[in-house]
């Protein structure tokens, strides 16, 4: 009895997380229940509390946190190797219990935080956007009007006057707009918060990421690097994620949505250049002659702002950011996106869909 009693004061923090995982893991397999108890339920009430938060700081928590984590990872190492070099038998089922509850910990709060909206029903069945494959012809159809649609937008922008603008305060209304949506998605008009510029910028751009959800923190991290036309859209994909939109194919539909719905011109601009280099690189794959002619008639001033998101990624592409790819590709297989970084391209379907329910 003894024991038994050792070994439960020793593991129960384990088996615990282990139960309180399997319930989460379990209901992640229950899209219905996702969608209406967590999605529209309990997780605008969560993402709601980490956005008040967030909008008293203007410095990325996420990054904070994992330099103090860096730390204290390093001196709690340092203290475990002094222990293994007395005491192993103690020190190794002590460090492999630590290492165990501290993964578990991660997994429930990563689900219980953000991670269940993984498993929510998709935008297509919950605001009933018909979605099928497209006909070439739709697809043709879409990527000039979605073309048209960026050079009249492009042609309002006081670019003198976005070049004087502190990039934050240039991407300090892309919240607000998602209070403009339309009413078949008036479910993400909640909350509120900011994104937040990256210091480590530099580091996100060999890395190949215009910017990145932290689920923990509530934030949508921005690599301001980037090209300024990009950086609309950019942060209202991440703004989709803080709302729950978890597919990266819906997020980018929702980023463009956001964009193009909003007031502002640079916004409108750069959600309709996304979205046309999604339905463009979809046109290639089933026409390439279709695509050429579309080229061939592209705005210049478009093609010149696509030269430049180019030379720029090109600038930083290397070795780390085909590291990055791939452990994001396995990240959104894991979370029940098989066709992984694939997945960033479907977003031409619901798009179309859109347009069908509007024409």
């Amino acid at each position: 009895m003894t024991q038994l009693k050792a070994l439960w004061k020793e593991t129960r923090k384990i088996i615990l997380l282990s139960i309180l995982l399997g319930l989460l893991l379990y209901t992640k397999d229950q899209p219905r229940l996702v969608e209406y108890w967590y999605s529209r339920g309990l997780y605008p009430l969560i993402a709601s509390f980490q956005g008040w938060i967030n909008r008293w700081l203007f410095i990325s928590l996420g990054e904070l946190f994992l330099a103090i984590g860096l730390v204290v990872a390093i001196v709690i190492f340092m203290r475990w190797f002094k222990d293994l070099r007395y005491a192993p038998e103690k020190a190794i089922p002590k460090g492999m219990r630590s290492l165990i509850t501290l993964i578990l910990l991660a997994l429930v709060a990563f689900n219980g935080l953000w991670g269940l909206n993984y498993g929510r029903l998709p935008i297509s069945t919950s605001v009933n956007v018909p979605v099928s494959q497209p006909t070439i012809k739709e697809l043709e159809e879409v990527t000039y009007w979605l073309a048209d649609q960026a050079a009249l937008e492009r042609k309002k922008i006081d670019w003198a006057l976005v070049e004087e603008t502190a990039t934050s305060k240039l991407l300090s209304g892309v919240d607000g707009a998602f209070y403009q949506l339309p009413d078949r998605l008036n479910f993400l008009s909640f909350g509120g918060t900011q994104p937040k510029l990256l210091g480590s910028s530099i580091y996100f751009s060999y890395a190949g990421i215009a910017g990145i959800y932290n689920p923990f923190t509530g934030e949508g991290n921005i690599n301001h690097m980037a090209p300024t036309h990009t950086l609309p859209v950019t942060a209202a994909h991440e703004l989709a994620h803080y709302r729950g939109i978890t597919r990266e194919d819906e997020a980018n539909f929702i980023a463009w949505a956001v964009c193009a719905y909003s007031d502002d011109p640079l916004y409108a601009y750069s959600g309709h250049v996304l979205a046309m280099i999604h339905s463009s690189n979809a046109l290639y794959s089933v026409d390439k002659p279709a695509w050429e002619a579309f080229m061939v008639q592209l705005d210049p001033g478009i093609k010149e702002d696509l030269q430049k998101s180019r030379d720029f990624w090109n600038t930083y592409e290397g070795w780390f950011e085909e590291v990055n790819r791939e452990v994001n590709d396995q990240y959104l297989k894991a979370n029940k996106q098989a066709e992984g970084v694939k997945s960033y391209g479907r977003m031409v379907d619901l798009l179309i869909g859109w347009k069908r329910l509007a024409d």
